[in-house]
């Protein structure tokens, strides 16, 4: 089901193209193939409280490419190669790009489709707005281990999580910035006890897997056979650090209405930034220079509310 090919965020335009190209193609085909798994499975009689088991949901979730088609070192950026074990013994791989006197640390967590590589025109623009950069590819894609899962991107981004605490304890406010299927992981890891992050932005997410279902494949009563999975909207309001939801209005791959509903389930202090005509992939392009001016604004904010040099959690959260 990719609905989130933010893939098509290359570092050049005519692999960005070629990217998207592909991402289309393959638009239609998993929604077909959706559709007769649910045949299929209410044929063969599962009866009508049975759901689609979740391992028969990742081919229509997951899209990892394998190949990195490009490093940090070809946009000119400085970076280092990092690799974690997670808690299960999966080696997964990053990059973290440092910065003199950052704004702040921005942990990027990524969609479903590509890998890191396919994220440089973004960590470029991001680096030079004034960002330090944490990224890292959940299992299965780019030179990361093992194969994705739901309980695996969790386990990948708490990994990273842990890997940010040594490596910046005492520097700049750290945020987790979650794009779409990112957002889903980021919201899960800053809703765990223990996990402090001094801001949270989430960019294009959606509020559970089953109303994205229900949006690719319009069918009545999907949603009873498609399990709970990255369940957003109940996870939200248990995050107390300042948040900034991001969506295009015209993102044609999950409404605007996942935004609103979002915001109003989280707790202050929040914010929600639209941008005017962007679709899923191009926020920031569209956005420009404004949207830019909203994430350093954001980061100011933060920073008016992190303890000079702590590196942890705002004054007051929990």
């Amino acid at each position: 089901m990719p609905w989130e090919s933010d893939a098509t965020m290359s570092y050049q335009t005519g692999r960005r193209d070629s990217i998207r190209w592909r991402q289309q193609v393959r638009w239609s085909l998993p929604l077909v193939g959706l559709a007769l798994l649910i045949a299929m499975f209410l044929y063969r009689g599962q009866g009508d409280t049975a759901m689609i088991p979740a391992s028969a949901i990742h081919p229509f979730l997951y899209f990892p490419d394998r190949v990195l088609v490009a490093t940090p070192a070809e946009m000119g950026l400085d970076y280092e190669n990092v690799y974690l074990t997670t808690e299960d013994g999966m080696v997964i791989h990053g990059w973290y790009l440092p910065r003199h006197e950052p704004l702040a640390t921005l942990y990027f967590l990524h969609g479903n489709a590509g890998n890191i590589s396919h994220r440089l025109e973004m960590l470029h623009r991001l680096h030079q707005a004034g960002f330090q950069l944490f990224i890292l590819d959940y299992r299965g894609y780019g030179r990361s281990q093992g194969n994705p899962n739901e309980a695996g991107t969790y386990q990948d981004a708490l990994a990273g999580w842990h890997w940010l605490q040594e490596r910046s304890q005492g520097g700049p406010p750290r945020i987790f910035f979650g794009r779409s299927l990112g957002g889903a992981v980021a919201t899960w890891l800053a809703a765990q006890e223990g996990v402090t992050p001094d801001g949270l932005i989430l960019e294009g997410t959606f509020t559970r897997l089953r109303d994205m279902a229900s949006v690719a494949l319009p069918l009545p009563g999907l949603g009873r056979w498609i399990p709970d999975m990255y369940p957003t909207l109940d996870r939200i309001g248990q995050i107390h650090s300042p948040l900034l939801i991001i969506h295009g209005e015209a993102d044609e791959m999950i409404p605007v209405e996942h935004a609103h509903r979002l915001f109003a389930a989280a707790a202050e202090p929040k914010s929600l930034y639209l941008v005017p005509g962007a679709r899923h992939n191009d926020t920031p392009f569209v956005g420009g220079s404004a949207y830019v001016e909203r994430l350093r604004r954001f980061a100011r904010e933060v920073r008016g509310r992190t303890p000079a040099g702590s590196g942890g959690a705002p004054t007051g959260s929990n």
